[in-house]
């Protein structure tokens, strides 16, 4: 998973019509450090879908723009749309489903 330095370069990426897969996060929080590491395993199996990290401390507008408000949050796109968010609970069987699936298209 790529870290996001500037939210343009996010927003360019979820507009390309590619799959995105965007992972929200607080550095302070333990939940949020401890999914990471399952979501980014996850996500390293489909290297077709890009995989993008954020840290609201250093993006806090992110929040806002992307219905984050709190964390974790995780979300995948396609054709620039959001097509699976999840907040809290993420559920790492129910997102490599999805990932396999949109992978496959």
């Amino acid at each position: 998973m790529q870290y996001v330095e500037f939210l343009t370069d996010l927003e360019e990426e979820i507009h390309s019509f590619k799959p995105v897969l965007a992972f929200f996060y607080r550095e302070e929080s333990e939940l949020c450090r401890v999914l990471y590491k399952k979501v980014a395993r996850v996500a390293r199996k489909y290297r077709r879908i890009r995989s993008y990290v954020v840290d609201l401390e250093k993006h806090p507008t992110a929040a806002g723009e992307f219905l984050a408000y709190s964390v974790p949050t995780l979300i995948l796109f396609y054709r620039g749309k959001p097509i699976y968010m999840r907040r809290d609970d993420i559920d790492l069987p129910e997102l490599e489903q999805r990932l396999q699936q949109l992978s496959a298209l």
